[in-house]
């Protein structure tokens, strides 16, 4: 849930730091396109969408959408270019 997505950030982060080169899927709290971009800009390749789809099966549809607008409006080309832009 959401307490954990700070802890999951910061270890995307450092695993990303120590093996850029690894894929790496951001797990933990992930319930908004905000929350999912954090994780990407932190190192991850992709996020996974886990108890919030529990909660709402329409959850993974919404993040995705809600993570496509968030970079729309941060002049962000292409997903892909977020994994990793922002070193903590």
């Amino acid at each position: 849930g959401s307490a954990i997505h700070p802890i999951a950030v910061r270890a995307v982060a450092d695993v990303h730091a120590a093996l850029p080169a690894v894929p790496i899927v951001g797990v933990g709290g992930i319930a908004t396109g905000r929350e999912a971009a954090a994780m990407m800009l932190a190192g991850a390749t992709a996020v996974q969408v886990g108890t919030a789809g529990l909660l709402d099966p329409r959850a993974v549809a919404r993040v995705g959408a809600e993570l496509v607008e968030w970079a729309r409006s941060a002049g962000v080309g292409a997903l892909r270019d977020l994994t990793g832009a922002r070193a903590d």
